[in-house]
C-alpha cells in the first residue's frame, strides 16, 4: 500500500465508485417523481453547512424519496414480512480446484481491491489506518464467515467513505458512526430475510438513488485525489481498467 502511488488506487477507487454516480442519472430518468424531490432536498441541506451538520443531507433526501414512493404507488407492501434469520452450519470441504480458482482470486479482491479502497479512503479523511490490523480481521472474520457460507470480511470501500467523511463530525468522534453502522448489521442480520424482502418491497432504482447520493461527495474526492497528481496516464489507464469490468482468471478489473 505505502509502494503503490497513492493516486493510482484512488483512481481504482473512483471507478470502483462510478457506477453509483451514474445511478443518480439513471433515477432521474426512470423515476423522476422520486429521483428529483430526493436529489433537490440533498443539495438544498448540504448547501447550508451548519444545517448539514445537524441534519444528515442523506437522512433527509432518504426520508423525501421514501414519501414519494409511497405517494406514487411503488411500495409493495405485499412482500412486507418480517422472519428471523437461521445460522446453517457448512462442514468444510477442502479440494484444489477451490482453493486455486477460488480462495486465491478471492485474497487478491479483498486485499487488494476492498481493503486498498478502505485504507486509502481513510487516509484521504487524513486518518492513519492500521494496515496489519485490517488484514488480519479480514482474515480471522472470512474464516468465521466461511463456516455459514457467508461473504469474506472485508473493509468495504463504500461504507468506510460515507462513515469516515468530514460530514460525519470531527474527526475524533467518526468512530462513533462505524459502532452505529456495526449494530445496524447486527439487527439487519437477525432480520435477514426480512431485509432480503426489502429489495421486493422498495423498486430497486430508490435504493441505487439512495447510494449514489451517500457516495456523491465521496466520488467528487475521489477523482480530485487521483488526477491531480503527476501520474494522470497510469491514473486514466487505472480508472478506465476498472470501469471495463474485465475478469482475467477470475481476477476482477479492479485488482
Amino acid at each position: 500500500m505505502e509502494w503503490f502511488p497513492h493516486p493510482i488506487i484512488m483512481a481504482m477507487v473512483a471507478g470502483v465508485f462510478l457506477p453509483f454516480g451514474l445511478n443518480i442519472i439513471g433515477a432521474w430518468a426512470s423515476a423522476p417523481w422520486i429521483a428529483i424531490p430526493a436529489a433537490l432536498v440533498f443539495l438544498g441541506i448540504s448547501l447550508f453547512t451548519n444545517l448539514a451538520r445537524s441534519f444528515s443531507p442523506i437522512l433527509g433526501g432518504i426520508l423525501v424519496a421514501i414519501v414519494m414512493t409511497a405517494l406514487t404507488g411503488q411500495v409493495h407492501s405485499e412482500f412486507f414480512q418480517i422472519e428471523f434469520a437461521q445460522l446453517l452450519w457448512i462442514s468444510p470441504a477442502w479440494s484444489i480446484p477451490a482453493i486455486t480458482e477460488l480462495s486465491v482470486p478471492l485474497l487478491l479482491s479483498v486485499v487488494a481491491v476492498h481493503n486498498a479502497q478502505g485504507y486509502m479512503v481513510l487516509r484521504m479523511a487524513d486518518y492513519k489506518p492500521p494496515l496489519t490490523a485490517m488484514t488480519w480481521a479480514s482474515g480471522l472474520g472470512t474464516i468465521a464467515n466461511a463456516l455459514f457460507r457467508c461473504a469474506p470480511a472485508c473493509i468495504t470501500g463504500p461504507m468506510t467513505a460515507i462513515i469516515s467523511r468530514p460530514m460525519a463530525g470531527p474527526p475524533e468522534g467518526r468512530y462513533a458512526a462505524g459502532f452505529v453502522v456495526g449494530t445496524l448489521w447486527i439487527i439487519a442480520a437477525i432480520f435477514a430475510p426480512f431485509v432480503v424482502a426489502g429489495r421486493e418491497i422498495l423498486p430497486a432504482i430508490l435504493i441505487n438513488l439512495l447510494t449514489g447520493l451517500a457516495l456523491f461527495s465521496v466520488l467528487c474526492n475521489a477523482f480530485v485525489s487521483a488526477f491531480e497528481g503527476p501520474f494522470r496516464f497510469g491514473d486514466l489507464t487505472c480508472f478506465l481498467l476498472t470501469i471495463s469490468e474485465v475478469t482475467i482468471l477470475n481476477v476482477g478489473a479492479p485488482f
